[in-house]
């Protein structure tokens, strides 16, 4: 117990440190960022050219990344899985080409269209499909 609450601290300290020397985005992308993920806890950004923010934060189920125009316009957010969570539907459009035994890494990709899913095998490749 003691250990968890040390690695809680350290967390919050490391991610207070880096948040205090980062530049941030504007208002309408922060707005943004609260509404759409109002959970979101170790928040850090990235400046993408001069048009879009990249954040990376922890939901309660996983470390996510998000990207935003610099108007607040949402784009697109990541997150990994475990293998084991992807969706029968999704093993189904694959499993001839891709056994569950080669794939080693799993990435949804959710966008204003839907969520499309990248299959990584143990050969390198990665696989797109759309749930």
């Amino acid at each position: 117990m003691a250990r968890t609450r040390i690695s809680y601290l350290l967390a919050s300290l490391l991610h207070t440190l880096v948040r205090w020397q980062q530049q941030l985005p504007e208002g309408p992308v922060l707005d943004a960022f609260d509404k759409q993920f109002p959970r979101a806890r170790y928040v850090t950004w990235q400046k993408w050219g001069a048009d879009f923010w990249e954040s990376s934060f922890l939901l309660p189920h996983g470390e996510h990344t998000a990207m935003f125009t610099i108007k607040g316009i949402w784009i697109w957010t990541r997150w990994y899985v475990p293998v084991s969570d992807i969706p029968h539907t999704i093993w189904c459009q694959v499993k001839p080409e891709l056994p569950m035994e080669s794939v080693v890494k799993v990435c949804c990709h959710q966008t204003s269209m839907g969520i499309l899913y990248e299959l990584w095998s143990k050969d390198g490749t990665n696989t797109f499909v759309a749930a």
